[in-house]
């Protein structure tokens, strides 16, 4: 990407004293049907922001320093303590989320 998100995220992250968290969740069509991902992409296309999808990989990597909370990066429903609706499981396969604790730099 032109603007370099895990440059961004880096200077960010690496301002943050430990015991920080970082919260973060992004769009990925990773196990998404093919189909359902080309129809989405061409809704983007006529938007006025942009979306990137990520892998999981590279979501992951905007971790790195830190302990990731459980259930870790999951789809964002994952995270409802009382269970997701229906409607909201599948739209939030599309969103992986997670939490990060900075533990003390050495």
């Amino acid at each position: 990407d032109a603007e370099r998100p895990a440059e961004i995220v880096r200077a960010f992250t690496e301002r943050l004293a430990p015991g920080s968290y970082l919260v973060l969740s992004h769009l990925t069509r990773e196990g998404q049907p093919p189909e359902l991902v080309r129809r989405k992409e061409e809704v983007f296309a006529r938007s006025n922001t942009a979306f990137n999808y990520r892998s999981r990989a590279e979501i992951l990597g905007y971790f790195d320093g830190f302990d990731l909370v459980e259930p870790g990066l999951t789809p964002v429903t994952d995270w409802r303590s009382d269970g997701a609706e229906p409607e909201l499981e599948a739209a939030g396969s599309w969103w992986l989320g997670g939490v990060g604790l900075l533990a003390g730099r050495g």
